[in-house]
Order: C-alpha cells, then structure tokens, then sequence
C-alpha cells in the first residue's frame, strides 16, 4: 500500500504531501458523484456494500409528503396565493405544528436545534439550507459576488424540486409564481444567516453555555407553543417534568447504530483486535503525558491537573459490551415498532419519533461517561469533551488504519496518530475548557492560560496563511485551531499521513466550514513544527518543510 502512495520524484524537503501521498492521488481519481475521494470514503463504501440491502427500497411518494404539509396548513408556494388566497390560510396555520411535525418525522430543527445530553435540554441555532450536516456555513448567503454559483445551483435546486412537488398536487401554480416564491425563501435565509452567530465564534464554550429556566422560553422566541412542543416530542410518562420549570442550556445517534454495530462487529472484528487497540491507546495517553511533564510553560498546579485528566481520560475502544448480547439488544429496541407494509417514509417518521423519546428519557438517567454512543459501523474516532472520553468504532480499527499484522511502526504512523490527535483534543482550544470529568470549568492559572493563549495564536496565524490550491482562499485559522493543535499534539506521539484527493468547490466547502485543515495542510502544517522530520529527510535549511526554530509553533 505504501509503495503505490509514494512519488518518488517529489522533494520531500519542498512538499512532504506530494512525496507521501503523489502516487496515491494520481492513481485514485474522483468519482463524478463525489466532492473527495480518501482512505475514509473507501472504507465507508466497503462498510455501505457488506451492510447495505441488495432489495430495492420503498419509493417514497411525493404524496406522504404532502398529506404532512397538509397538517399545518398546506404550503403557500404551491397551494394559493402568496397573500393568503386559496387553499393556503395564514391565519389557520401552526407554527407549532410545523415544527412538531418536521422534528418528529426527519428529526430536524428549524430557527433552532434541540438535544439530549448531561440531563439538560441543548438549544442551538437552526442550520441553513446549504448548511453540510451540522457545519454552517453564513458567507454562502452573504457573500453573493463570490458565491454566485452556488447560490444559483441552490435555487435552480429549489424551482425543480418544487415544481415537481406542485405537480403531484395538482396545483395551478405558474413557474413564475414557484420562482418568485423560491426567491422569497433565498431571500428569508439570506437574513437568517446574519443573525447567525459565525462557527469560529462559538468555539468558546462560556459564552454559549447560557443557562435558562423553562418557563423563560416565551421570552426567548415566543411565537412558539413551547408546553405544546414539548408535550409533543416528549414521552407520555415525561410530561410532569415540564411543569417542575427544568433547566435548559441554549447553546449550541440516530436509529438502528447499536443494532448495525453489532452485526459489523461479530462479521468483520476480531475481539483481539480491542486489546491490541487498547494497549496502544496507554501507550499514547503515557506519550502525551511526559509531552505535559516536559513543557517549560506550565505552573506545577496546573501541570498536575492537565496530567489527572490524561490520566482519567475515558478511552472507549471497538464496541459497548452488551451488543454481543442478543438480549440485552432486543430489550433496547423492544418499544420500537415497524409495520413491514409501511412505507420506507413511513419507517423512518417511526423510527425519528422512537429516537427522539429515547434521548429525552436522558434528562431523568444518570450521566454514563462510559457510554458508547456512536455506531461501531461508522469509520471515526471521537472526543467528547462533556466526558472527557475518547472513542474509536470498530470500524476505523480496519486496514489501512491498523491491523494487528501491521508492523509497529506502521499501526503508530496510522491509528497512533489518530489516537494521539483525540487525546490532545482534551487540551486543544475547545477541550481545554473542560475538566476532568467534563464539566465546563476552568482549571487553569492566568499565567498559564495566558501562555497557552499564545501557543494557540501561533498555529492561528500558521495555518491562516497556507492558501488552497484551486480556490483562492485561505485557511480559517481560528476555524480550524482544534484540528490543528490535534494533529500536531498527535504527530508528536505517533507519525500521522494523510492522503486524499478533493475537487476544488469541495475544497472552498470545507474551508469555510470545517475545523479541519485540508489534508495537505494536516501532513505539511503538521511537519514543517517538527525538527524531527527535517533531521529524518536532511531537509537543508531555508527548505520549505524546514522552518527555522523561530517560526516553529507548538502547543503540545
């Protein structure tokens, strides 16, 4: 695998990506239905292929669509008049229904997202409509001379999908009046998006942790029957709750994951595979620790307590426990109830309503810092903050990122470095918040902060002037800071390669919404801090992978 990565005419001294990762990227060329093509996108396709259903999918109808829209009082592009004539009635509309009927069915927040976690109640703002995922992405909306493009796409998007839906109803709607409806919504969203509050402001934890009562919601957005919300999504043996005026948090796992993760790990893992994982898992935590003992910039206070969190840091690896279970997974999924005649819509409405009670019921559990949320299926490792633990799925535990057949160095240089990059997320800019145990607090001295501060400003002002190739903007260093200060903790105790290979509108996605650096940044960024890498390659100084020691950043 190595021998088909590397170029071998490239200067490592000059570019040490094109050196690692040269061959890799000229033989793996971009599907036409993707953004990018990695290591990540190939084992998800082999995790897609073995997991997926050979049978055809239940079509879904255009028709169950529209029979929910019709529950909150149709929709005013395709059924009437704009202003109120026809089937649409602005005064016989539920806002609140909508909003009901939207979270329950797809699990989607409008204006503003809600969540389940340490037995409070999550609010965040709402995602925009070219929002990828959970990451958004304002400068789409308001930046319109750069974005042209992509906002032309987006609205050509709307007129087509809209147009179809307004077939099936048998509206009389012209594509004129579908446009200029579509050009209202463009415009709503161009105002919601400056109102948002930007993805690198909302890195600091204290000034989005904003604790409210229950019965403060009115206040806040008051257009909302909040009992009736609520009352809603929440279990029926939950409702009391709500008169008992709960605290919220207004701040900023889905379905069958631990039933698809238990049908991957008894095919695909082998148990000592875990114990392998885990023994390399100690062996970063002890590397990262003596990287703690050995800095200069420390008080001795804070020193010892950044090590108690190493050292008490959760490491999650492989699988929970009880997915081997047959029992234990039947009695998780027993209130879950699917009709097979039902429509593939129909199934998933079921299963977003089940999801949503099961997370509510959190709010009356125990806080369990030792739960394994995310699937064993999905390829990725994880650090939560709110745990201080770090996780790795059974499925990022495959070649190429490790096997137990793998020499040493190979393991270290591939799954270490993704070891090594979760457990300095605990430290980076956003984990640093929290302590030991994962509350937000801050255990640091000023003067220690203060040095710490710096440090981060350094790889700020770094990355901040690499420019992408083919897109003509720069990294967001502040954006990315987490990331960064990660992979170059975690280069520090296992060698870390990256290769990919991403088209260009997809490398301008991800540097406006991404707290990853893009990957030739995450390998040269990454190497250029290290003078061990310059003495390996004898990189001459004034090379581009050689920096002088001034120039240097390090955190960790």
């Amino acid at each position: 695998m190595l021998k088909n990565s590397v170029n071998k005419s490239a200067d490592p001294c000059e570019d040490f990506h094109e050196f690692a990762c040269g061959k890799w990227m000229a033989n793996n060329k971009i599907p036409d239905d993707q953004p990018s093509y990695s290591q990540f996108t190939k084992l998800q396709e082999k995790m897609y292929h073995s997991c997926m259903d050979v049978q055809s999918l239940n079509v879904v109808k255009s028709a169950e669509i529209l029979e929910k829209i019709s529950q909150f009082g149709h929709w005013p592009i395709i059924h009437g008049k704009l202003g109120g004539e026809g089937e649409w009635d602005a005064n016989s509309f539920d806002l609140t229904q909508l909003f009901i009927s939207i979270k329950q069915s797809r699990d989607i927040g409008i204006f503003f997202d809600v969540d389940v976690s340490r037995r409070l109640l999550h609010f965040d703002q709402g995602n925009l409509g070219l929002d990828i995922g959970k990451r958004s992405s304002r400068d789409y909306y308001l930046n319109e001379t750069r974005y042209a493009k992509q906002l032309e796409a987006y609205e050509k998007y709307m007129n087509s999908k809209i147009r179809l839906f307004a077939r099936d109803a048998g509206s009389q709607k012209t594509d004129q009046e579908i446009a200029e409806g579509v050009e209202a919504i463009l415009d709503f969203e161009k105002k919601f998006a400056k109102i948002l509050v930007p993805n690198e402001e909302r890195r600091n934890y204290t000034k989005m942790y904003n604790v409210r009562r229950f019965s403060q919601l009115p206040e806040i957005f008051g257009e909302l029957d909040w009992q009736k919300y609520f009352v809603a999504l929440m279990p029926e043996d939950m409702h009391f709750y709500l008169d008992t005026d709960p605290e919220i948090v207004i701040s900023d796992i889905k379905f069958f994951h631990y039933a698809s993760g238990a049908m991957y790990v008894r095919k695909y893992f082998n148990k000592e595979d875990r114990s392998t994982a885990s023994a390399m898992v100690e062996d970063l935590r002890q590397s990262f620790m003596d990287l703690l003992s050995e800095n200069d910039w420390m008080l001795e206070e804070t020193m010892m307590y950044a090590l108690h969190k190493a050292n008490e840091m959760l490491s999650l690896i492989g699988f929970p426990d009880f997915i081997y279970n047959d029992t234990q997974l039947d009695e998780y999924y027993d209130d879950l109830l699917l009709d097979p005649n039902d429509s593939y819509s129909t199934m998933v409405e079921e299963s977003s309503l089940w999801a949503l009670e099961k997370d509510f019921r959190r709010l009356i559990e125990e806080v369990d810092r030792e739960e394994f949320s995310p699937s064993s299926a999905f390829v990725n490792a994880f650090y939560t903050p709110e745990k201080n633990s770090i996780a790795f799925t059974a499925a990022i535990l495959q070649p190429p990122f490790f096997d137990r057949s793998f020499p040493k160095a190979v393991n270290y240089g591939a799954i270490g470095s993704v070891m090594g990059h979760e457990i300095t997320h605990g430290f980076d800019d956003e984990g640093s918040q929290f302590d030991r145990v994962g509350n937000l607090k801050n255990w640091w001295d000023e003067n220690t902060l203060k040095q710490f501060l710096k440090r981060t400003k350094c790889i700020i002002d770094q990355y901040s002037q690499y420019e992408v190739p083919g897109t003509g903007l720069k990294i967001n260093g502040i954006l990315t800071q987490g990331e960064n200060i990660a992979d170059n903790g975690g280069v520090k105790q296992a060698f870390n390669i990256w290769c990919a290979v991403t088209k260009p509108e997809a490398a301008v996605n991800q540097v406006l919404t991404d707290p990853h650096s893009p990957k030739k940044f995450r390998v040269n960024g990454v190497l250029v801090n290290q003078p061990a890498f310059a003495e390996a390659f004898n990189c001459p100084v004034g090379s581009k992978m050689n920096l002088k020691p001034e120039e240097r950043c390090s955190v960790w």
